[in-house]
């Protein structure tokens, strides 16, 4: 499941560079049909005997409504605007702040404990990226944002 999320990510960069610009409309109703897709096929497979009975607390459902809103959506409206200057290559690296981020909100928000295993993982990550960014360094290579290229 890592390598395919992997893989998903890079493809995700490569075809959003690449593909022609739409309005924010065409993005909504493409998200909206997904959704209803996926929403059938649940339906389908679930086994009606295991949902609950009871709308879940108004609390849950605005928690769902701000992760939806917030997180997914500006999130992904931000990523798919940074993709549009930089490109693909900046995307990558900076996909790797996404754990970090993770991490410590998690802490602040949810008063999650940070476990070691957690810090270790944070640790090579870091270290992966100063490898590359010392490799880049030393070459003399630098990445252009896209306006630069233009």
């Amino acid at each position: 499941l890592v390598v395919l999320a992997a893989f998903g990510y890079a493809l995700t960069s490569i075809l959003g560079k690449r593909a022609p610009e739409q309005p924010a409309s065409v993005g909504a109703a493409l998200m909206l049909i997904g959704g209803a897709v996926s929403a059938v096929l649940c339906a389908l497979w679930l086994d009606f005997d295991t949902i609950p009975k009871t709308l879940p607390s108004t609390r849950i459902i605005a928690a769902l409504i701000a992760l939806t809103l917030g997180a997914t959506f500006l999130g992904n409206l931000l990523y798919l605007r940074l993709l549009q200057l930089s490109g693909p290559s900046l995307i990558a690296k900076i996909n790797y702040v996404v754990p970090l981020v993770a991490l410590v909100s998690g802490a602040i928000f949810l008063r999650e404990q940070i476990q070691p295993r957690a810090l270790i993982a944070l640790a090579i990550i870091s270290l992966g990226l100063w490898i590359a960014h010392r490799e880049q360094a030393a070459s003399g290579r630098k990445l252009p944002l896209r306006h630069e290229i233009e």
